[in-house]
C-alpha cells in the first residue's frame, strides 16, 4: 500500500472506510497547498520589533496607512500595561507609547479609513490617527458626535458603530462620507436588530460585496441598508469579533450557537455553511476541545488560500496541544492543524515594501510575521526554536482477522527529514514492539524495521520531527504489501 496524496488534508473523526483515500488522521505543523500531493512543514514567524511588555495579551493591533508617504505608516498595539492597571496604544515601530491611560484589559478595535484610523473600546473617548497626529474631537470620524461603541465598520462609505452600552441591540451608522470625514449629525440614523429574538447584544460586525452582516452570540443578520430593515438569516452567531474574517468577497466566523452548530462557519451573504463539518465531519474532535473561555478570544485571519483561527489549548484523545490554530485551505477543502510557543491574540494586515503580510499579537507581549517567508523556525521573543512536525496516516485495516505478514520494510520519501522518526500504530494502539523498533529516517528514504511479530488488523504509519531551518518534505509512505495466511494477524518487519 502506498500514500503518495496528501492533498485531502485531515480528517480526524471518520470511520477509515469513509475516508477519503488522500486524507490522513493527523496533519500537525504541515501544509498541503505548498507541493500539491505532498505536505510540507509550515513556514515560520518572526518577531516584529521587540517584546513589548512580558506576560500582557496583545488587545488590538492595526496598521496606518499613509497612501501618499510609504514612510509614515505605523503599526500600533493595544496591551496593558502598569502591572495591567491601564493599557496604552503602543508604536511598535517607534518603540513608544503613543496614548496612554486608557481602560485595562478592554479589547480594542480599529477602522482605517480616508486616511485616518479609528481607535474604540466602548470606554475611553474614541480617537484617531492621522499622519499629522492624535485627534480626540472631529477629524475624519467626527469623533465629537460618534456614538461610543467597541465594533466598527466601514460599508457603502458610511461608518458603522455597534455595542453602545446603553443600546446593545443598535446599530448606528454616519452619514455617507463627504470628501475625507462621515458626520454624525446629519444623515445618520440607526436600526435595532431584533432586540427580543434572545439572540442577546451585538457581537460582532462583518461584510460581503452588498451587504453588511450584524452578528449576535446565536443569530445573524444582514442589510443593505436600502431595506427598511435587516433580514435574519439564521440562528447561527459568534462570540468573538475577531474570530470574522474577511476575504475573496466572503466572511468566515466561529460559531458557538449550540452544541450541534459548533463550528466554523462561511458565508457569501447567503445562509452559512459549515465548513469544519461538512465532507466527513474533518476537525468535529479539535473543535468539540474548544474550551467555552476561550470562545469570545477566537481569533483568525486570511490566508491567500483560506482561513486560520487561533483557539487557545486543545486536548484532543488524550494528548493536550498548546496555542493551537485550526488551518482550513478553501482551495483544497483541507484542514490541517498547527501550534506555536504562544498564543496569538489578534491579528492585523501589515504591509511591507508593498508586500501585505500577517502581524499577530499574543499574549506575552510581542508582535509576530506570521508565515515568513523562507523561515522555518518560530521565534520566541530573542531566540528561536524548531517547529516540530507530525503526518500520521489513517488506521489502515487488511480486511479479515486472518494471519497476516508484511514482507518488505515501512518506507518513507520525503526531503530534508534525516531526524525525522516513524512509528507504526498497531490496532489504534502505539505497539510496544513497535515503539521499540522506531527507525529514524535516513536522508531521503525511511526504513522501520522490528524484526518480531505483531498482532493485529489495523496499522498506522506516524512520521515525526522538526523543522529547522529549511522545508521538510512527506512526499509518499509505503506500507507493504500484505499477504493472508491462517487465524491471525502478524505484523513482520524485515
Amino acid at each position: 500500500m502506498k500514500i503518495q496524496d496528501f492533498s485531502g488534508g485531515m480528517t480526524s473523526d471518520v470511520n477509515v472506510s469513509l475516508a477519503p483515500s488522500n486524507s490522513v488522521n493527523m496533519l500537525l505543523n504541515m501544509d498541503g497547498d505548498i507541493e500539491i500531493g505532498s505536505v510540507v512543514s509550515r513556514l515560520g514567524r518572526a518577531t516584529v520589533g521587540a517584546q513589548i511588555t512580558a506576560a500582557m495579551n496583545i488587545l488590538g493591533l492595526v496598521q496606518h496607512i499613509d497612501v501618499d508617504t510609504a514612510s509614515n505608516n505605523k503599526l500600533f498595539a493595544t496591551l496593558n500595561a502598569s502591572g495591567g492597571a491601564t493599557s496604552v496604544i503602543y508604536d511598535v515601530i517607534a518603540a513608544s507609547n503613543a496614548q496612554t491611560g486608557l481602560t485595562a484589559s478592554l479589547k480594542m478595535r480599529s477602522l482605517v479609513y480616508n486616511g485616518a484610523t479609528l481607535f474604540i473600546n466602548g470606554t475611553d473617548a474614541e480617537r484617531s490617527y492621522t499622519s499629522a497626529g492624535w485627534i480626540t474631537t472631529g477629524g475624519a470620524f467626527d469623533l465629537a458626535n460618534m456614538p461610543a461603541g467597541n465594533l466598527c465598520i466601514e460599508f457603502l462609505d458610511r461608518v458603522y458603530i455597534a455595542g453602545v452600552t446603553a443600546t446593545l441591540t443598535r446599530l448606528l451608522y454616519s452619514g455617507v462620507s463627504s470628501g475625507t470625514t462621515v458626520s454624525w449629525t446629519s444623515g445618520n440614523g440607526y436600526v435595532d436588530i431584533e432586540p427580543e429574538d434572545g439572540g442577546g447584544p451585538i457581537t460582532a460586525l462583518g461584510k460581503v460585496p452588498g451587504y453588511i452582516l450584524i452578528f449576535k452570540e446565536r443569530s445573524m443578520h444582514r442589510w443593505n441598508y436600502i431595506s427598511a430593515f435587516p433580514e435574519s438569516l439564521i440562528q447561527i452567531g459568534t462570540p468573538s469579533q475577531e474570530s470574522v474574517v474577511m476575504g475573496g468577497g466572503l466572511c468566515a466566523f466561529y460559531s458557538n450557537s449550540n452544541e450541534n452548530a459548533k463550528g466554523f462557519y462561511i458565508t457569501n451573504g447567503s445562509r452559512p455553511v459549515c465548513i469544519s463539518q461538512d465532507n466527513n465531519r474533518p476537525i468535529k474532535k479539535w473543535v468539540d476541545a474548544i474550551a467555552s473561555g476561550s470562545e469570545a478570544n477566537i481569533a483568525g485571519w486570511a490566508t491567500d488560500r483560506g482561513y486560520a483561527w487561533s483557539v487557545g489549548d486543545l486536548t484532543v484523545d488524550g494528548e493536550t496541544y498548546n496555542n493551537v490554530v485550526l488551518k482550513y485551505n478553501r482551495k483544497l477543502n483541507q484542514w490541517a492543524v498547527r501550534t506555536y510557543p504562544t498564543e496569538h491574540k489578534v491579528f492585523a494586515s501589515y504591509l511591507v515594501s508593498g508586500v501585505n503580510t500577517i502581524v499577530g499579537g499574543d499574549d506575552d507581549g510581542t508582535i509576530y510575521r506570521m508565515d515568513k517567508a523562507g523561515t522555518y523556525t518560530d521565534a520566541v521573543k530573542t531566540v528561536t526554536r524548531n517547529i516540530p512536525f507530525k503526518v500520521r496516516t489513517h488506521h489502515n485495516t487488511f480486511g479479515e482477522n486472518k494471519e497476516k505478514t508484511i514482507s518488505d520494510k515501512i518506507v518513507v520519501r520525503g526531503k530534508n527529514i534525516n531526524s525525522a522518526i516513524i512509528s507504526a500504530y498497531v490496532n489504534e494502539i502505539l505497539d510496544p514492539i513497535a515503539v521499540n523498533g522506531k527507525g529514524f529516517i535516513n536522508k531521503i528514504l525511511s526504513v522501520l524495521g522490528v524484526g518480531n511479530t505483531i498482532k493485529g488488523n489495523t496499522i498506522s504509519v506516524e512520521v515525526a520531527g522538526e523543522s529547522s531551518g529549511s522545508a521538510c518534505y512527506v512526499r509518499e509512505i509505503e506500507i507493504p504489501v500484505i499477504t493472508a495466511l491462517n487465524n491471525y494477524v502478524s505484523y513482520i518487519y524485515n
